[in-house]
């Protein structure tokens, strides 16, 4: 899958350089601007879910590093940011794991060619029902950006 067009689209505010120096002066700020990225950059959207699991996994380790250095006073400290973590690190595993069926669904259609949904639903291996809800989530999110579905729900056509 080739993405190399994506980052023509990303305005400057959602570059990774500015989404590090944010994260590093305000950390809320640049998850705020990764996430936001994703909506411009298909790359991105689909690695949202890595990308969270990391953060969460360094805010955890900050949290342990701020106990042991600061000591007891700074123990709300690191609970809050011991528990941001923890919820990081699970959405983004729940990412990773929905970011895995778009890609399979990327791949059928973009590389192999299967528009039939019922073919795809076959191919990928779940319901047709559950094929029509990601496939929704997929066009809201513009991961599909030639296609569209038909009006009875049966058929990917290229626009």
């Amino acid at each position: 899958m080739d993405f190399s067009k994506d980052d023509a689209r990303v305005p400057i505010i959602c570059t990774w350089v500015v989404i590090v120096i944010a994260t590093v002066l305000f950390w809320p700020l640049g998850a705020v601007l990764a996430w936001k990225r994703g909506n411009y950059s298909r790359k991105t959207c689909l690695n949202l879910g890595k990308i969270s699991m990391v953060f969460g996994v360094v805010m955890m380790i900050g949290a342990i590093l701020l106990g042991y250095f600061m000591g007891d006073d700074y123990i709300g400290a690191c609970a809050v940011y011991g528990i941001c973590g923890v919820v990081f690190a699970r959405m983004g595993y729940e990412g990773v794991k929905k970011a895995r069926v778009y890609e399979k669904i990327i791949f059928e259609v973009e590389e192999e060619g299967v528009l039939m949904i019922p073919m795809l639903a076959d191919e990928i291996g779940m319901p047709e029902v559950d094929v029509l809800k990601n496939l929704e989530v997929m066009f809201k999110k513009n991961l599909l950006p030639h296609h569209e579905l038909a009006h009875n729900n049966k058929r990917l056509l290229k626009k």
